[in-house]
């Protein structure tokens, strides 16, 4: 009975975790489409990246994906809606310009790569979009 118990067990897990894209899916996504010069700040063992996009302010970035539907944050969970750099961020040696031109994107927790790639392309669109703009 305890075999069978967990079989049941992991059946279930699979059923809920087994088919869900990871970390390293959703960052190949975000590698395949945002501009090359974007860099990846951390690597977190959850799917939360935090992405430098040089020459971009994160402020006009975040405002700009949330007028097309997508909703990036520019700080720390805990201090998203600040004006200052990322306290998390400059610990980690990160500089004050640095930290003010990254974002961080959370996909939601299962979410199929074909949605988090359509907003990795609008968010690569508002990037161009912005660079075209400081011209």
């Amino acid at each position: 009975l305890g075999i069978v118990g967990m079989g049941a067990a992991a059946q279930v897990l699979m059923n809920q975790y087994g088919d869900k894209p990871t970390m390293f899916d959703y960052a190949d996504v975000l590698f395949d489409t945002l501009p090359n010069d974007c860099e990846l700040n951390v690597i977190a063992t959850i799917p939360v990246f935090s992405v430098h996009v040089p020459g971009v302010s994160n402020n006009a970035l975040a405002m700009l994906c949330d007028v097309n539907g997508v909703y990036v944050s520019t700080g720390s969970a805990c201090h998203g809606h600040s004006e200052e750099p990322s306290q998390t961020l400059l610990s980690l040696g990160i500089s004050r310009q640095d930290a003010l031109e990254t974002i961080r994107i959370s996909p939601l927790r299962g979410m199929p790569t074909s949605q988090f790639a359509l907003a990795c392309e609008r968010i690569r669109e508002c990037i161009d979009h912005i660079r075209e703009m400081q011209k």
